[in-house]
């Protein structure tokens, strides 16, 4: 077997990094280099072995424990690069081949992501049992806050909590819309027609919450099927959606920024049940609602709101059904109304202005 000494004997020999598979790298390359004082006191340390260390000393040439002397020509790759960066905490190719292909703070992130892993909560799995245990909670939020409202009518602190209890449980049936094939289900269970009837709770923010709620799943880039939308629109109107917006819509303030919105979202609800014609021709006839729309879109306004315009385009979609509604808009007197608009200054000023 030749010897250590052997193979860096070669003077002129090509440098050539090499790995060995059987060694760990880090062993081979990171022992400390000996120097003649250091074998001295390891030798007077142990007696036992101090003959055969003295053999080395007498070795005019000062020999490593592990590697050749910085002055011969290595095999082995260096520690340190010539920058001085540890190889092994080098965030190149280079040193993360040798020290393993991970560095000191990735080895710390995967600690503590593993250390954190059984906190982690697994997301709860959307299904039938899921919608009835979301659906017995969500009755019971509104059970509890009617009855604290009946109880402590005059001393809100006392009903105030169970209506925040309420809100968020209306709120967590927003992700029913990612899932149409529950919908039959939701409506067996009655938590459509209690999700409407909260449309006329006393308070206007639990009312905008659940037209908010409705106007997510009834909106058109759902993808529902026809007979789970049907289902869902149909026992909402059963509920008497039509006639509870329109009673939000006569009670809101819109110089109110939360009112206002919640306005447009009652509208929104109006434009998507309107996508189906039958709808349409039952919406287009309730004097309730189209009485609204008209006087809406004669208020004066110094400058035209998107709620304005987004009720004139309701007016214009139920005038596009069918005869009968266009009908009934004549008899309303949608036509004289919209002359009227179409005839004032400031239309005639914004009609020769292009739009943004």
């Amino acid at each position: 077997m030749p010897k250590v000494d052997d193979l860096f004997s070669q003077a002129g020999a090509q440098s050539k990094r090499r790995l060995d598979p059987i060694r760990d790298p880090a062993e081979v390359y990171k022992s400390a280099r000996l120097n003649d004082n250091d074998l001295r006191r390891i030798e007077a340390r142990n007696d036992g072995f101090g003959t055969g260390l003295t053999g080395h000393i007498s070795d005019p040439t000062p020999k490593t424990e592990s590697g050749p002397d910085d002055d011969h020509n290595s095999r082995a790759p260096s520690l340190t690069h010539s920058d001085g960066i540890d190889a092994e905490e080098d965030d190149d190719g280079e040193g993360r081949f040798f020290g393993g292909g991970v560095s000191r703070q990735e080895t710390e992130i995967m600690d503590y992501v593993a250390a954190r892993g059984d906190d982690i909560p697994i997301p709860e799995k959307i299904d039938n049992t899921w919608l009835r245990k979301t659906a017995l909670g969500f009755e019971r939020h509104i059970n509890k806050n009617a009855e604290l409202r009946a109880k402590f009518e005059n001393d809100p602190q006392k009903f105030i909590a169970s209506e925040a209890d309420l809100d968020a449980a209306i709120k967590d049936l927003s992700i029913l819309s990612d899932y149409p094939s529950l919908w039959p289900e939701l409506v067996r269970l009655g938590c459509v027609g209690s999700l409407v009837g909260l449309l006329a709770h006393d308070n206007t923010d639990i009312a905008i919450d659940a037209v908010e709620i409705i106007g997510e799943l009834t909106d058109e880039d759902v993808a529902a099927t026809d007979d789970h939308w049907n289902t869902l629109v149909d026992s909402m109107l059963e509920a008497d959606l039509v006639d509870l917006l329109v009673s939000n819509l006569t009670r809101l303030n819109e110089n109110d920024e939360a009112d206002r919105s919640g306005v447009y979202h009652a509208l929104s609800v109006v434009e998507n049940i309107l996508s189906r014609r039958s709808i349409a021709e039952r919406v287009g006839q309730s004097d309730l609602l189209v009485n609204w729309l008209l006087a809406r879109i004669q208020l004066k306004e110094a400058i035209v709101s998107q709620n304005k315009q987004y009720c004139a385009e309701i007016l214009a979609i139920i005038a596009q059904t069918s005869s009968q509604t266009r009908a009934k808009l004549t008899s309303l007197g949608t036509v004289d109304a919209a002359l009227q608009l179409s005839m004032s200054p400031k239309a005639k000023l914004n009609c020769s202005k292009p739009r943004a």
